[in-house]
């Protein structure tokens, strides 16, 4: 439940412990937020844990490239190049794919 009091269902919950359970969500069906959490069971009651967890916003992959060169590049000549990278983002990636073309 939300601090507004929107309830979001789970999908599906099961029970793992006396202490644990697990709960699904449809992907993408809760907005980022603080939520608290209602367990409900017929003929039990129920109980409110407040705040109980938090659903962060969607991260997203951020691919940064430098192509480092030799401050002289001669024709025919042997040259190393480098390309660095990485992913500065919040969201892992799979691993970029370089191709170099020779003339």
């Amino acid at each position: 439940m939300s601090a507004g009091g929107t309830a979001y269902p789970a999908t599906s919950a099961g029970v793992d412990s006396f202490t644990q359970l697990t709960a699904v969500f449809a992907a993408g069906g809760v907005p980022a937020g603080t939520y608290s959490v209602r367990v409900s069971r017929t003929g039990v009651g129920s109980a409110l844990l407040v705040d109980a967890f938090q659903v962060l916003p969607a991260g997203e992959a951020k691919l940064v490239a430098n192509l480092v060169v030799p401050a002289r590049l001669g024709y025919r000549a042997v040259a190393t190049i480098y390309l660095e990278y990485s992913n500065q983002g919040t969201l892992a990636m799979p691993a970029p794919l370089a191709g170099f073309a020779h003339r």
